[in-house]
């Protein structure tokens, strides 16, 4: 899983919020546990 910078380490470059990257990172793991 790619996880960008922070918004506080990126300057310019591609960024999120830790909280959407626990998020996404949290709906990656339950969807993969169900399709197990």
């Amino acid at each position: 899983i790619h996880l960008p910078f922070l918004p506080e380490q990126a300057g310019d470059d591609a960024s999120l919020p830790l909280e959407t990257m626990v998020d996404a990172v949290r709906i990656a793991i339950e969807t993969t546990l169900e399709s197990c």
